[in-house]
């Protein structure tokens, strides 16, 4: 045995050497690999303090941004453009009386996770923001398996295009106005691109 092996191996005994008068509770613990010299590879074991947060407890963890809230000014001529000219699907349109609001959420043709949150300004601050949610930067990217065919449909259909299509070293890129002015970025990803067999 080396002398790194011996190391960790005490390492390994002094970490999970307790006295068990007292014990009520079993412990969670973190198995940290050790590379020893000569390649072999052994583990000594740490314990999780009960303070730790539940990141470290966990084993996976997967998170996703579900849904993007988009201000407008009246959900009926939101609803239209979106799904009428954009072909989004309407998934819910639910009125809340308790405060006089309606919760209508519409997602891009086959988009399993993301989802657009279209609410209506309650005042004269979010109303401000209506089109001008980020300060004329582009605000939303929507992704598309084909470029051209969107792009085409979207321009017969009045959609303004504010910059022509390009190709960028991450795929053919434009970007649009929706009917308050948000910019939208229209993106077919290289990998998209390579997938469908283009170049």
């Amino acid at each position: 045995m080396t002398f790194d092996e011996e190391h960790a191996l005490e390492t390994f005994k002094s970490l999970i050497t307790v006295s068990m008068e007292g014990l009520k509770v079993c412990r969670p613990y973190l198995i940290w690999p050790i590379r020893c010299v000569g390649g072999q590879k052994i583990h000594f074991i740490r314990s999780v303090p009960e303070s730790a947060p539940p990141s470290r407890r966990a084993k996976s963890m997967k998170q996703s941004i579900g849904q993007v809230a988009i201000v407008v000014s009246e959900y009926d001529e939101a609803i239209t453009f979106y799904t009428s000219t954009l072909g989004f699907t309407l998934i819910e349109d639910t009125y809340i009386p308790e405060q006089d609001k309606r919760w209508v959420i519409v997602t891009p043709p086959n988009s399993t996770e993301s989802r657009v949150l279209l609410a209506r300004a309650a005042n004269d601050e979010q109303a401000s923001r209506i089109g001008n949610q980020t300060g004329g930067r582009v605000f939303m990217f929507l992704f598309t398996d084909d470029f051209w065919r969107d792009y085409k449909n979207y321009q017969s259909k009045g959609v303004v295009f504010v910059r022509e299509p390009k190709e960028e070293t991450y795929g053919t890129v434009a970007v649009f106005e929706d009917l308050y002015g948000n910019l939208w970025d229209l993106l077919q990803p290289k990998q998209l691109m390579q997938d469908h067999g283009m170049r």
